[in-house]
């Protein structure tokens, strides 16, 4: 499994020393990212800022993979809606 996660507000990448929410530039999809459900944004670090599969996140979390892919999407749909204004 891959190294030990950091707890939500202070996962960071490492490449860029810098958390998901500093790389929200869209002022509306930086606000939609704290309107996320806390595992939504979990996930959302997981696969994005330590590269995590679906499979891996299921594992980790103990969740099924149907419920990881569920709420992968989820936060990616509100995420999306935020950057275009709908």
């Amino acid at each position: 499994m891959k190294e030990t996660i950091k707890d939500d507000d202070q996962m960071i990448d490492e490449v860029t020393n810098k958390t998901i929410q500093e790389t929200l530039i869209n002022s509306d999809v930086y606000s939609e990212w704290f309107k996320l459900k806390p595992k939504q944004r979990h996930i959302l670090n997981l696969i994005y800022l330590y590269q995590f599969t679906n499979d891996e996140i299921s594992e980790y979390l103990d969740e099924s993979k149907q419920v990881i892919s569920y709420n992968h999407k989820k936060g990616l749909e509100r995420l999306r809606k935020a950057y275009i204004g709908e």
